[in-house]
């Protein structure tokens, strides 16, 4: 999945070009994210943005408590979050 966000007077308009429909630019992809999730699941394992590639550690520890943690692509630990269902 791909997530980017820019500002409303940046989106392309849609405009009337030879009785088609086209886009008066291209759409601006800053601020790009690339989220990679598990084969046929919802479960996060990867985050790619501009800053490096983050690998997403999902160690389930019982039906109630999820420890997710995000390395760096360096292996320079970054983020723990612990949650309650």
């Amino acid at each position: 999945m791909h997530e980017w966000s820019y500002l409303t007077y940046e989106r392309p308009k849609t405009v009337l070009n030879n009785n088609k429909l086209e886009k008066d630019r291209k759409e601006p992809l800053t601020n790009l994210v690339t989220w990679v999730y598990e084969e046929g699941s919802f479960v996060p394992s990867c985050k790619i943005t501009e800053r490096g590639v983050y690998s997403i550690i999902n160690d389930y520890l019982c039906e109630s408590v999820v420890k997710n943690q995000i390395n760096k692509s360096n292996g320079n630990f970054t983020h723990s979050m612990y949650e309650q269902s």
